[in-house]
């Protein structure tokens, strides 16, 4: 009986043990996940800020170029900038 009992206790305790061991890997895991994707959201928002910069300065390059060759259109139009 007294060996029964000690071996539920050890199977008890292993079990908390391992449970404990678990869930802290799980956590780190959780951590290391959340960390890598504010990581990768950054990355994507310089992405997308570098993707916009570079469209302005190209479409500023051809503005530039079609007022060099005499070629560029201005409106007389009007319009509402409210």
């Amino acid at each position: 009986m007294k060996e029964q009992s000690r071996i539920e206790e050890n199977s008890k305790h292993l079990l908390v043990n391992h449970i404990e061991t678990q869930s802290k890997y799980y956590n780190n895991l959780l951590s290391t996940y959340s960390k890598q994707n504010l990581d990768l959201e950054k990355l994507l928002l310089r992405q997308i800020f570098s993707q916009q910069m570079m469209e302005n300065l190209i479409n500023d390059l051809l503005d530039l170029a079609k007022l060099e060759n005499n070629s560029f259109q201005f409106s007389d139009d009007y319009f509402n900038l409210t």
